[in-house]
């Protein structure tokens, strides 16, 4: 029985409408995973750990013995997950894959083609796809950064621009961090380095390369996280819309929407840049914390972060070109759309050709 064996782009076409499976073993999917995965080990960390050692110390020949042996209890579990995920999804196609494409789902794809299920297998695995990853990083992708002082509401106004069908990447939401000190509250914990590349490069190739693409103007590193070199370098390159919101209604959104957390949480933030603060600041900072003076807290701390910023946005060679826009109110719906109709009644021709004038 020959198992259908996909190139890594046909492979990744199908998933949208098969059910993806990964064969291996937790610590390995947990490092990183073709996005939508289901992670269904044929060994455990152990027994791959145990089948390692054995082929390198005993011989191959023991180590297929003893994945065998640990494998075949788990033959009928295997299947009838299979069948209970063709019922759930009403998806009737499955694809599997493993490290390189070898013998892990070879032997899963082979079991589940003599249960009846229409089956293929990632030609290399995992190890190819990482390096389809690495190359989507190299695209000529044509993007736009938003840049803006910390409480411009950035974020929001690209959600915006996203239901204005324009093309966004919302790398702090791929990372799952807001890029400050304070950027993991409200948060999970982070994806891994190599997961968050694997999302990444998932959002990035389901957009139209041609046209635009929307970027916040982030720093190279977003909490634990980096933007992938190249993409970095890109952005390095690419026009930047910088919008300019007062200071009072940047201060009252940071508030809003700091206000509710644990005043502990907070505190041990402030604490973390203390340092660049300035011991007093911070002090200062915390007090009006706890005695919930919130805006004079956001003020102190949005002077570091201020100065912070323009020192990075005025580093020579920097940015090839910026567009500066006035806003006066932090309303994200009447701001995405006034960047818009500014871009497409004056400067929109130019931006695609990155020919912005400072």
């Amino acid at each position: 029985m020959q198992v259908k064996t996909l190139e890594t782009s046909d492979f990744l076409k199908k998933a949208e409408n098969s059910i993806l499976i990964d064969v291996r073993s937790p610590v390995e999917y947990t490092k990183g995973h073709i996005p939508g995965a289901i992670n269904i080990s044929l060994f455990s960390d152990k027994e791959r750990e145990d089948i390692g050692t054995l082929y390198k110390h005993s011989s191959k020949k023991d180590a297929v013995l003893k994945g065998l042996s640990y494998v075949q209890p788990k033959l009928s579990g295997f299947v009838q997950k299979l069948y209970d995920l063709t019922s759930e999804t009403k998806k009737n196609k499955i694809l599997v894959y493993c490290h390189r494409g070898g013998l892990r789902s070879n032997s899963f794809a082979w079991l589940l083609e003599a249960s009846g299920f229409d089956v293929s297998i990632l030609d290399s695995g995992y190890k190819k796809y990482r390096n389809h990853v690495l190359q989507s990083f190299k695209n000529d992708y044509k993007f736009i950064l938003l840049g803006g002082k910390t409480g411009c509401g950035k974020t929001d106004i690209l959600k915006e621009m996203k239901k204005n069908h324009e093309q966004v990447i919302d790398l702090e939401g791929i990372a799952n961090h807001k890029g400050s000190a304070f950027g993991d509250l409200g948060n999970g914990i982070q994806p891994t380095p190599q997961q968050f590349e694997n999302n990444l490069s998932k959002k990035l190739t389901s957009l139209d390369i041609k046209k635009h693409i929307w970027l916040e103007n982030e720093s190279p590193g977003i909490g634990g996280l980096f933007i992938p070199l190249e993409i970095r370098n890109k952005m390095q390159n690419s026009p930047v819309v910088d919008i300019l919101l007062p200071k009072n209604e940047r201060i009252k959104r940071i508030a809003k929407e700091y206000g509710s957390f644990n005043k502990i949480l907070i505190e041990e933030r402030i604490k973390k840049i203390e340092k660049r603060l300035g011991r007093e600041n911070a002090g200062k900072a915390v007090f009006c914390l706890h005695n919930n003076r919130i805006n004079e807290t956001v003020e102190l701390l949005i002077g570091y972060y201020d100065k912070s910023y323009d020192h990075s946005t005025d580093k020579p060679g920097k940015i090839k070109s910026k567009l500066k826009i006035e806003l006066d109110t932090d309303n994200p719906v009447k701001n995405s759309r006034i960047i818009l109709d500014t871009l497409r009644s004056s400067s929109f021709s130019i931006i695609r050709q990155n020919q912005f004038q400072a």
